[in-house]
């Protein structure tokens, strides 16, 4: 128990003080006081707690969940419809979790490894792609290749700024584009573009599941968008 409860501090102050503070502050009485974040509160709701306890990306009860911001999940959960196609760049939790609300999930991946560990745990619903990265190549125009349009597309993958370029021409009307980490300044300029192609943009920030830093994810979306934003 004080192994989780310390990992769950450390994550948490390692954040926002020097070692030495951290150290001060790992005493009976503080782990006791944490004992209240795996029973109670919203870190244990969400799932928070759950994930730094097992290291993985998932909700209170084990279920997988997509690496962005609590905030946003909690907004989409119940905006995605079963008829929905979506596209996703980058795979793993988040194409189970997809896969479970929406129609069809076609997800491309561009690490061989990490593609043949998880392949054959993809739903049916699932199409699931390898692409080798080069940056403005195929994989950045992989929802093109699938010579299909989409009401959703996850840009959480690599080379996320020319994802977002080559992707909104697949977009069905009404359809929307979401962003991971729209806090970093590397995607700027496909957050400009975007913008100047006449989306508008709703951020949810927050702390996402096993780690403790503010981050955003962000909708790009349009009027008579399909999340009826």
């Amino acid at each position: 128990m004080k192994s989780f409860l310390r990992k769950i501090l450390y994550k948490i102050l390692t954040f926002l003080m020097d070692r030495e503070k951290l150290i001060f502050l790992l005493s009976d009485k503080t782990e006791r006081a944490l004992l209240e974040l795996k029973t109670n509160g919203y870190l244990n709701d969400v799932g928070w707690v759950n994930s730094i306890e097992k290291n993985a990306i998932i909700d209170n009860s084990t279920n997988p969940l997509p690496w962005v911001t609590y905030p946003f999940i909690q907004f989409i959960e119940t905006r995605l419809q079963p008829q929905f196609d979506l596209f996703e760049y980058g795979s793993g939790n988040s194409t189970l979790y997809y896969s479970k609300k929406v129609a069809t999930v076609d997800s491309i991946e561009n690490d061989k490894f990490w593609y043949d560990k998880i392949h054959s745990t993809m739903p049916s619903n699932v199409n699931f792609f390898f692409c080798e990265l080069i940056y403005g190549g195929d994989y950045c125009k992989y929802s093109q290749q699938t010579l299909k349009n989409y009401d959703v597309i996850v840009v959480d993958g690599r080379d996320r700024v020319n994802s977002c370029k080559q992707s909104i021409i697949t977009l069905k009307p009404g359809g929307v584009l979401i962003l991971d980490d729209t806090e970093r300044v590397a995607y700027r300029e496909g957050i400009d573009f975007l913008l100047n192609n006449g989306f508008k943009k709703l951020d949810f920030w927050g702390i996402a599941p096993n780690i403790s830093y503010l981050k955003c994810t962000s909708i790009f979306y349009k009027p008579g968008n399909c999340l009826d934003i």
